[in-house]
């Protein structure tokens, strides 16, 4: 079953082709919900995947700051991350290695998810405040 907050992903992914990338002029502002967040993890930095979480992210939902690095850890090549949604185009789309390290220079929130295993549920977001 389709969660309803998955319907823009899989949208947003139609639009773009196989490769599933999304250019700066497409990429639209993150719904009031989005991937199922409502409550925000701000005691991390590092969102983990793969391994002990399956295919799922740990926190799904991150709240940080500005400028803050955020830290996702994990097999990209099983777990290609994508953003799907947000302020700007700002988390990097990557599909190899194992650690990503990157800062968020806007406000407001980013929606991200598995190219691989997003229309199973891997999917999340970060909610990044001023």
């Amino acid at each position: 079953m389709i969660r309803r907050s998955l319907l823009p992903l899989l949208a947003a992914l139609a639009a773009c082709g196989s490769a599933g990338m999304i250019d700066e002029g497409d990429l639209e502002l993150c719904p009031a919900v989005v991937n199922g967040c409502t409550a925000w993890d701000d005691t991390t930095t590092t969102v983990e995947f793969g391994g002990a979480h399956g295919d799922s992210y740990a926190p799904q939902c991150l709240r940080v700051s500005v400028n803050e690095p955020i830290t996702f850890a994990g097999d990209f090549a099983v777990h290609p991350l994508r953003q799907v949604c947000g302020p700007a185009l700002a988390i990097p789309s990557t599909s190899s290695g194992g650690t990503a390290t990157f800062q968020l220079t806007m406000a407001g929130t980013y929606g991200y998810f598995c190219s691989t295993h997003g229309d199973a549920g891997m999917v999340g977001a970060i909610d990044v405040v001023p």
